[in-house]
């Protein structure tokens, strides 16, 4: 089903490429940067897909690929460029190229990339990113340049276990833990912006009473200092070492999403608030959890 996958840099740089089928071009990850870099909005003719291609205009080249796109991207780019997606300057995260079906995700500056010649589903691909995204997260720890230069060993690794032949294999950080030998370099985190340590420069001096927000910013497996600190005391190699000095923690964030919609006169024409709880484990053992809310906490439902 998948062709490639690209991490590209910033400035266009391939710092990760995989190549599962052999069936596109080796210039993919240029073709993608210069349409991305040099997006244009698709006309109404060519994001109404239905008759376009097929009809005189389908020797014109566009954006998106006139000819040979699969049925399920056409409908897909079509509601993408009516939704107003990829205006201003910025690219539909799914479109179409001489026949090849690009699909992106940008994080911290960087484009993860799928490529493919198939007919899958645009959510198989998306859903996809997002995991794979989420994936080398975790055992990087940090989702940056560096983490990803400093670890591409691994990165590797964990493609080749995620995807066989183009068709997705395991998608869950905790069945790829077994899999996966390379040990993770650590990364800093993103430095605190300057007028946040600014103002909190008063409380640097107090003792801290709870764990940092960037301590679960560290890879789910063994790292290379932890292996080498772990030989020193009889360990039987790095992942049984790491388990001796490694604390056992794990982190529970609760996360609250809000969506509005607005009209152009500022009145709420839709309003929603979801939440979701992410666990990220680091417990060296199988435990029995239990995870409740608070006794005296209240729900309010309110009807309009």
């Amino acid at each position: 089903m998948l062709s490639q996958f690209y991490v590209l840099s910033p400035r266009g740089d391939c710092l990760i490429t995989k190549d599962y089928r052999n069936d596109a071009p080796k210039g993919a990850a240029e073709i993608f940067y210069r349409h991305v870099t040099c997006w244009q909005v698709p006309s109404a003719a060519t994001s109404e897909f239905s008759g376009a291609g097929a009809s005189g205009n389908s020797g014109k080249s566009s954006t998106c690929a006139p000819r040979g796109i699969p049925s399920a991207a056409q409908g897909m780019l079509a509601m993408m460029n009516r939704g107003g997606l990829g205006a201003a300057g910025e690219a539909s995260p799914l479109f179409c190229v001489n026949g090849i079906t690009f699909a992106f995700l940008r994080r911290s500056g960087l484009y993860f990339v799928l490529t493919t010649q198939q007919n899958p589903s645009p959510a198989v691909l998306i859903e996809l990113l997002h995991r794979l995204t989420k994936i080398i997260q975790d055992f990087c720890g940090v989702l940056n340049e560096e983490a990803i230069r400093k670890n591409f060993v691994m990165i590797y690794e964990l493609l080749d276990e995620i995807v066989d032949y183009g068709y997705p294999q395991l998608t869950s950080t905790e069945s790829l833990k077994s899999a996966v030998y390379s040990e993770a370099i650590l990364v800093d985190p993103p430095p605190v912006k300057s007028q946040l340590t600014s103002s909190l420069s008063t409380l640097a001096n107090l003792a801290p009473k709870t764990i940092p927000s960037n301590a679960s910013h560290r890879p789910v497996g063994a790292t290379a200092g932890e292996a080498g600190r772990g030989a020193s005391f009889g360990g039987r190699g790095p992942r049984g070492a790491s388990a001796n000095i490694r604390r056992s923690e794990i982190f529970v964030d609760v996360l609250e999403r809000l969506t509005v919609v607005l009209s152009s006169t500022g009145q709420v024409v839709n309003a929603s608030l979801d939440g979701s709880i992410q666990m990220k484990s680091y417990l060296d053992g199988k435990y029995l959890l239990k995870l409740a809310l608070n006794d005296d906490i209240v729900f309010v439902s309110q009807t309009t």
